[in-house]
């Protein structure tokens, strides 16, 4: 399942001025390498430490015996999902925003 979220936390008299910045960020957003780069091996260490979880381990599984690789509730080994990760590239970001924007 691909989906994104955003979270906000303001003090009430600081909302207004929150919220415009929120929102420059996701119109404007910059893409700096050094940043994405972190996130990708946050991301990818947040993976890896799932690997001793029972839970998500079972939660992986039963999807992928259920449902077909095709299918939106398939959930990816561990590995396929790092390996995502590793492959992400600054210029699809760009691209996917651009989509994105155009659409809303």
């Amino acid at each position: 399942e691909e989906g994104f979220k955003f979270e906000l936390t303001s003090l009430n008299e600081n909302l207004d001025e929150s919220l415009k910045l929120l929102t420059d960020l996701l119109t404007n957003p910059s893409f700096p390498q050094k940043e994405i780069e972190i996130e990708k091996k946050n991301l990818t260490a947040e993976i890896s430490n799932m690997k001793y979880d029972t839970n998500e381990i079972a939660r992986r599984k039963l999807s992928q015996l259920i449902y077909p690789k095709d299918h939106y509730l398939y959930i990816s080994d561990f590995d396929e999902d790092i390996n995502s990760i590793k492959k992400i590239k600054i210029s699809k970001l760009k691209n996917i925003h651009e989509t994105l924007t155009k659409k809303n």
